[in-house]
């Protein structure tokens, strides 16, 4: 069982307050490291990033106040060694709870084909809708990110639109991947809402 189903026993104080005295031994800030966990889980496809990064400094105040973790070690890459372990849990927790859909689709390629034809044209209608609701930044953005072909071009590409833009490509696929987020969400509702009339 991972920790998001899991009763958590409360932190004392003291693992709490032995945290701080840490973080500010190497004038690192409580909110800083949580920022940078939730970006961590973010950028890892978590989608509960805020449940992760407080594991993760639960169980950094843990280590700490049972001495596992020297005062001397930087709590950041302390926080995010942790993090991994807490990311790898979370999508084996993950994986483990998604279920066969009770009534599967028509194997036959007779079957596929009618699913494919039945949506085919309402999902091209809302992705345009909803890419049209993009501003044209975003828009260009989304299209000069996917349209190179090719794994080595891609790369290429990536880091000359990053350089362009002045981000690191890391914050690139950031961008990327919350404008992914978006266009999902609105071909979802928008797919709801053609299914509903």
């Amino acid at each position: 069982m991972c920790f998001l189903h899991k009763e958590k026993l409360p932190q004392t104080q003291e693992a709490y307050d032995k945290l701080n005295s840490w973080f500010s031994l190497h004038n690192e800030h409580y909110q800083n490291v949580f920022n940078r966990l939730v970006k961590f889980f973010e950028y890892h496809n978590c989608s509960h990033k805020e449940d992760c990064a407080n594991e993760t400094i639960d169980r950094a105040a843990r280590n700490r106040d049972a001495d596992k973790v020297n005062e001397s070690d930087h709590p950041l890459p302390y926080c995010l060694g942790v993090a991994r372990f807490v990311r790898n849990e979370y999508h084996r927790c993950k994986f483990n709870l998604v279920k066969p859909s009770p009534d599967p689709p028509d194997p036959t390629p007779e079957g596929i084909k009618a699913i494919e034809e039945e949506n085919t044209d309402e999902k091209f209608a809302c992705m345009q809708k909803c890419f049209q609701e993009l501003d044209l930044e975003e828009r260009n953005l989304m299209i000069a990110y996917e349209s190179t072909k090719g794994e080595i071009k891609k790369k290429l590409a990536r880091a000359a639109m990053s350089l362009v833009m002045g981000i690191s490509i890391n914050a690139l696929r950031l961008k990327v991947s919350k404008i992914r987020k978006r266009l999902n969400k609105c071909l979802e509702v928008c797919l709801q809402k053609t299914k509903a009339t």
